[in-house]
């Protein structure tokens, strides 16, 4: 069965499947490989590789893996020009999303820093208070100004 399901999700990955849906979706280009695919592919249930201790875990790890490099851009050879526009808009959406988060994460990063500064500013402050609490007279009383009197000769 294993064999079975390697062999399925080569098939998927090559971009030739044998299941008619399948076959139609790689003439269109998308046709992804992931577990309900390849199941869908080999005519089984997509619980045996559909969550992380299923049956056969090592056909889920390698169909993952490939997953995990689905993230670049796309590598495919377009042949005319709508194939070639399809795979340029679908970078240009790829692009875009990446864009979008890293914008994201750049205002995350720099309300941190901006709460950061302001802490700092605050604790420099607190300690510029408590030093010049430090330097003072210990003895002397807070607000009472006592005004030493004058010796007369």
């Amino acid at each position: 069965m294993e064999r079975h399901l390697l062999d399925a999700w080569a098939r998927v990955k090559e971009g030739r499947p044998e299941n008619p849906k399948l076959a139609v979706l790689a003439k269109q280009g998308k046709l992804k490989a992931n577990p309900t695919t390849v199941s869908i592919e080999a005519g089984v249930s997509r619980t045996l590789i559909g969550y992380d201790k299923c049956r056969y875990p090592n056909v889920r790890q390698a169909i993952c893996e490939k997953d995990a490099a689905a993230d670049q851009l796309p590598v495919r050879v377009p042949t005319d020009m709508r194939a070639i526009n399809e795979d340029l808009k679908q970078i240009n959406r790829t692009l875009e999303q990446r864009l979008k988060v890293s914008l994201s994460e750049q205002a995350a990063m720099l309300k941190r820093m901006q709460k950061l500064e302001t802490e700092y500013r605050d604790k420099a402050e607190e300690i510029n208070r408590i030093n010049k609490r430090a330097d003072r007279n210990p003895n002397e009383v807070v607000g009472l100004h006592v005004v030493r009197p004058v010796d007369k000769p």
